[in-house]
């Protein structure tokens, strides 16, 4: 089976337009791929030091809101009262 000239010069000329077509694209879908997941990295190490000074915030404002009901006369109250109501059931 022997090809005609036009045929031969055809797939050669495919053969090497598409082996560096295709070096080229694989090249690019690496240095894609490894940009996304830096990107996606990135993004989740920014996502936790956000959620990192919610958790902070939340627990230094619960910290400060028990500071100041420790120190109200109403639960100074409220906490001998239960001692007394204590101290009267073991009776």
């Amino acid at each position: 089976m022997t090809l005609k000239i036009r045929a031969k010069l055809l797939l050669i000329f495919l053969i090497v337009g598409l082996v560096p077509v295709l070096f080229i694209g694989q090249i690019s879908l690496s240095q894609s791929s490894a940009s996304l997941k830096d990107q996606a990295f990135a993004q989740l190490v920014s996502m936790r030091e956000v959620k990192k000074s919610q958790i902070d915030g939340y627990f230094n404002r619960a910290f400060n809101d028990i500071r100041i009901l420790a120190g109200s006369e109403d639960v100074k109250k409220c906490a001998g009262y239960l001692s007394f109501m204590k101290t009267m059931k073991k009776s």
